[in-house]
């Protein structure tokens, strides 16, 4: 994935003409520059509440047999279906943005059969939303569908039984697509931290 800034870019640029000694005369090593740029990133992403290093966020995968580190880096779980949230704005705020690519997004029921909306679905990477075109349920079929998705239940538990799974990568494809202020920023943050040192 590479790294945001390079523990030259803190020595010449960030930290240029500081002595990167300490008392007893010995350096900071690459390796600890670098502790201090990877920290810097993870806290940043925080308090942004975005994503930055790239992650590949799947639904479930432990329970589908999937690899962690092979074929995810995060599970998670579920996101609940609000329907009068859905029939309002249809669309779907993700957990980890910005969005780099939906690979699924599917509609569970916990009594009948999934339903895909993948293809008719369009991604606003940046903000982390999910807009559907199609929307899951109509009203027209609050009687008949929702009926079969819950049985004797009734409508009043529908979102207690309706799930969306979501498979999506977030962050960014690599170090090198990050902008260049996010950059400064990480930069910045990682000199003072080893300023405070």
């Amino acid at each position: 994935w590479g790294t945001v800034v390079t523990t030259d870019d803190i020595r010449m640029t960030y930290l240029w003409g500081t002595d990167f000694k300490a008392t007893n005369g010995m350096s900071f090593t690459d390796q600890q520059i670098q502790y201090f740029i990877d920290a810097s990133t993870d806290e940043l992403a925080r308090m942004l509440d975005i994503t930055i290093k790239k992650k590949r966020i799947r639904n479930k995968a432990a329970e589908r047999g999937l690899a962690k580190g092979d074929d995810y880096d995060v599970d998670e779980a579920p996101y609940d279906f609000k329907f009068s949230r859905i029939s309002r704005y249809g669309m779907i705020k993700t957990r980890q943005r910005p969005i780099l690519k939906l690979h699924r997004l599917t509609l569970l029921s916990r009594l009948s059969s999934a339903k895909d909306f993948t293809q008719t679905t369009i991604v606003d990477g940046s903000k982390g939303i999910l807009k559907l075109m199609e929307r899951p349920i109509k009203p027209s079929e609050t009687s008949s569908g929702i009926q079969t998705a819950v049985g004797m239940y009734g409508n009043q538990t529908m979102e207690a039984h309706l799930f969306y799974a979501i498979d999506y990568d977030a962050g960014y494809e690599n170090s090198d697509e990050i902008p260049s202020d996010l950059r400064q920023i990480i930069g910045k943050h990682a000199a003072v931290s080893m300023l405070n040192i």
